[in-house]
């Protein structure tokens, strides 16, 4: 399922995590670049602050990488968003890092976050690799060389 670049605003983020923990048949998902932080119109609530609308982002995400503990179908994920400071960016790459410890199901997981380096993932992503020996994680389309 490719939707790049598509206005999925944070309640459809939400149906799409509530989706995915329930998923028996997709394999691929790209939602690079799609923005979570708008509502259903797609437009941006211009009252917002940047940090509240960062942590509806936040929030979305983590509920994405949530249903990634009981998804063990879907093979290849892309997310990613350009206006993504290293904090945030460190928070959303940490909760993937948790919830794939155990899903042998993801083969790739791409984070396309300008915030986030390489040496950044390879920290975040040291101790799943342990654990995970079936998931390639490719930062800002790099893969991670992660020894476990």
């Amino acid at each position: 399922l490719n939707l790049y670049e598509n206005l999925i605003g944070s309640k459809g983020v939400m149906a799409l995590a509530d989706a995915l923990s329930h998923n028996t048949s997709l394999r691929n998902l790209n939602i690079d670049c799609s923005n979570f932080e708008s509502g259903a119109s797609g437009l941006v609530y211009p009252e917002m602050s940047a940090d509240a609308t960062n942590e509806f982002v936040v929030a979305g995400y983590n509920e994405l990488s949530l249903s990634l503990k009981t998804n063990d179908t879907l093979n290849r994920l892309w997310i990613g968003a350009d206006r993504i400071d290293h904090s945030d960016a460190t928070k959303i790459a940490s909760s993937f890092a948790n919830n794939i410890k155990y899903n042998t199901g993801l083969k790739e997981l791409h984070l396309n976050f300008e915030g986030l380096s390489q040496a950044d993932g390879c920290n975040i992503f040291q101790e799943t690799a342990r654990y995970n020996h079936t998931c390639k994680v490719f930062i800002n389309e790099k893969m991670l060389n992660i020894s476990s």
